[in-house]
């Protein structure tokens, strides 16, 4: 598979990774903006904001995940500061937004559980089409198959491993993003109808997504593992999925909910 299109080599070349991104980035943006709780919640330069911090922590924590993750095959330490070059953790974003974004919507003065249960009906679909981004630059690949969907990586720019190049290789990118695009449907058609408290929506965005990542992580070749064996049963993203998974439930599992973070539905 080929991750870039080259359109007048080497001056000019399609980065699918990045175009995937900004795609998603945009439906979900517009889909946000067309739900009929938006402007009772949010101010649209509030929401602009909004997203530009996301996109900051969302990239910041992304990549720091993938630098801890690769950090053995991280030859010079400005790889890390190369933004533009795929190494991107979809969990990491994830966790990166969530450490600041709730304290910023505080700061602003917008309701924090309603607004993220607005953005999490439509986040798994930015999601989804990241992981085909994924899929066509080659990283988060899969482990060898026999299977008749299995694919094959030639190309020298993409990302796989070199021991797993021209070998038949499960498309995990896909699988993700087919479950994800699966959970949005989920979110989008039954879960936002059948909430009643702040955080419900939000709640059960984070339990599908993590429940993806642990299962589809099975068929990674990718995985790294602790160096411990009390530890070494589970890879070091199925442990974070695990953490992400308890904190969610034993939160949203008390039955009071926090002065101005907001209750009842969008």
């Amino acid at each position: 598979m080929i991750p870039n299109i080259y359109i007048y080599k080497p001056y000019l070349f399609i980065n699918f990774y990045g175009l995937a991104i900004f795609v998603g980035l945009l439906i979900f943006i517009a889909l946000i903006k067309k739900n009929k709780g938006f402007n009772n919640l949010i101010t649209e330069d509030q929401f602009y904001n909004v997203i530009i911090l996301s996109i900051i922590m969302g990239f910041i924590g992304a990549r720091l995940f993938w630098t801890i993750d690769e950090w053995k095959n991280i030859e010079n330490w400005y790889e890390i500061l190369m933004f533009w070059q795929p190494g991107y953790y979809l969990l990491g974003s994830v966790i990166g937004i969530l450490v600041v974004l709730p304290f910023y919507l505080k700061k602003i003065n917008v309701l924090v559980l309603p607004f993220l249960d607005l953005v999490a009906i439509y986040a798994p679909l930015l999601q989804s089409i990241s992981r085909i981004g994924c899929f066509l630059a080659g990283c988060c690949y899969g482990l060898p198959t026999n299977l008749p969907w299995g694919i094959i990586y030639k190309n020298p720019d993409c990302l796989i491993s070199d021991h797993l190049r021209y070998i038949k290789i499960h498309p995990t990118q896909l699988y993700s993003s087919i479950l994800l695009l699966m959970i949005f449907f989920i979110m989008y058609y039954f879960v936002q109808k059948r909430t009643k408290k702040s955080g419900e929506i939000f709640a059960i965005y984070l339990i599908l997504m993590i429940l993806e990542r642990f299962v589809v992580d099975y068929l990674r070749a990718d995985r790294e593992f602790f160096n411990t064996k009390y530890l070494s049963f589970f890879s070091i993203n199925q442990w974070v999925a695990i953490v992400i998974l308890t904190i969610t439930i034993l939160i949203f599992a008390y039955p009071k909910r926090q002065r101005g973070m907001g209750n009842g539905p969008l």
